[in-house]
């Protein structure tokens, strides 16, 4: 995939096309293709201005019936050079350019947001070979990287078995880019995600659920964002100095690819050890039970959300999940209780040198990965928690001191003294 689109000369794009049966040409619409020109008229002078819709990307092209397929988004993304034939008029992206029939010049920097994303990926992805990765290139393929993640889970596939496949050119082609040779195990793509800073690339988050598809095999393990369905958000990389990250345990990335000459591919299985502290079950309360946000009971001063990765009737009480509904309480409907591993926390910049620092992280709620066995847990959604502060801060942290009966039956520790545990994420 990436080595036929990617060395393209000039890709030509259906984008009207309902399905394989229509071509690249239909009967125009009589309404015009936008953008428009206009005469504008102030005071005694009147000039021309072009009119342009803020999301003229979103309405021309990624609306049309081709881009919200999942195999499509790689495509779009390796060709260097695309004529998109839309059902008004024709538009063109290239490295240093995006146009259209009616704005031949190309179009302003300052109209849409998406387009630019694409601009700046080709620009990336297609620059001279001899020119060495910049810091700035780095950080931009991250957020390239990002991106895709997002735009990829808002597409539809036929088959959610291909999750990773059909992003499989783009990851290739971000390996390359990054540098990262074949046996480096530091740094290597690990089913959705990069081995270099992987713990804070756990917190992504579910925005939205699509209905699952009943495909009993495999298709990656509950810490990657290509095990759900729905629509992903993932946060931008923090720079600055962590107070707390979640540690990856030397040899603890495990993976079994379904072709071993694809890494970027399919995969049978994959876990995760990693070093954390843990937190005994935190309770989450919501007014729907079919909702894919929770809010926790002791967020007094600040907020914390749970955004679960599937419908909360998907899980078992058999997988330490206990759902039940409290009609009158303070925080009445249902409330949901749930393990905790801290991702990574820091301290606000703006609370430094204040008498009540506030604090920002994520954490992963937990359920049972393997009935009766402690130490193995899957992935139940993402904690995310902004500016504790007080008590509520104080009650997150009072609960990373599990009881010893907990300690025991949930994840017994040879670093207990400091509040370490090693656990495997299925």
């Amino acid at each position: 995939m990436q080595e036929v689109y990617g060395n393209a000369y000039l890709s030509l794009a259906a984008v009207s096309a309902d399905n394989c049966e229509h071509g690249l040409f239909r009967q125009r619409t009589s309404s015009g293709a936008p953008p428009f020109v206009v005469s504008v008229k102030w005071g005694r002078r009147t000039t021309k201005s072009v009119v342009v819709r803020e999301d003229f990307w979103q309405g021309e092209v990624l609306s049309e019936p081709m881009c919200p397929r999942g195999w499509v988004l790689q495509e779009r993304m390796l060709a260097p050079k695309i004529l998109h034939f839309q059902r008004r008029q024709v538009l063109w992206q290239c490295p240093s350019l995006t146009a259209c029939e009616a704005i031949l010049e190309g179009l302003s920097l300052v109209v849409d947001d998406e387009r630019k994303y694409e601009l700046r990926w080709r620009q990336i992805f297609h620059r001279p070979k001899s020119l060495e990765l910049s810091k700035n290139d780095r950080a931009d393929l991250q957020e390239v990287w990002r991106l895709a993640v997002e735009r990829y889970s808002e597409c539809h596939l036929t088959k959610n078995s291909d999750k990773l496949m059909a992003i499989a050119g783009i990851a290739k082609k971000m390996q390359s880019e990054f540098r990262i040779p074949p046996d480096n195990r530091e740094e290597r793509y690990v089913a959705g995600l990069w081995g270099h800073l992987l713990a804070e690339q756990l917190a992504w988050r579910v925005d939205e659920w699509r209905e699952a598809k009943d495909e009993p095999s495999y298709r990656a393990p509950s810490w990657s964002w290509a095990s759900v369905d729905g629509t992903v958000r993932v946060p931008t990389r923090i720079t600055t100095k962590r107070t707390y990250t979640m540690k990856i345990e030397p040899g603890g990335v495990n993976l079994v690819l379904a072709e071993a000459d694809k890494p970027t591919g399919s995969i049978l299985f994959a876990s995760l050890t990693v070093k954390v502290e843990l937190y005994r079950p935190l309770k989450f309360f919501s007014p729907q039970k079919d909702a894919v946000k929770w809010t926790w009971t002791g967020a007094e001063h600040g907020e914390c959300r749970l955004y679960l990765d599937w419908p909360v009737d998907s899980y078992s009480l058999s997988e330490g999940v206990n759902v039940k509904e409290y009609p009158s309480d303070k925080y009445s409907g249902y409330h949901l209780e749930c393990l905790a591993a801290m991702v990574a926390y820091e301290q606000d910049l703006e609370s430094n040198g204040s008498e009540s620092p506030t604090y920002s992280g994520f954490a992963l709620a937990l359920k049972s990965g393997k009935a009766g066995q402690a130490r193995i847990f899957c992935r139940l959604g993402l904690i995310e928690f902004r500016r504790l502060t007080g008590d509520s801060w104080e009650a997150l942290r009072n609960a990373k001191e599990l009881r010893a009966q907990e300690k025991d039956e949930i994840a017994p520790s040879n670093d207990s003294a400091k509040d370490k545990h090693v656990i495997t994420l299925l």
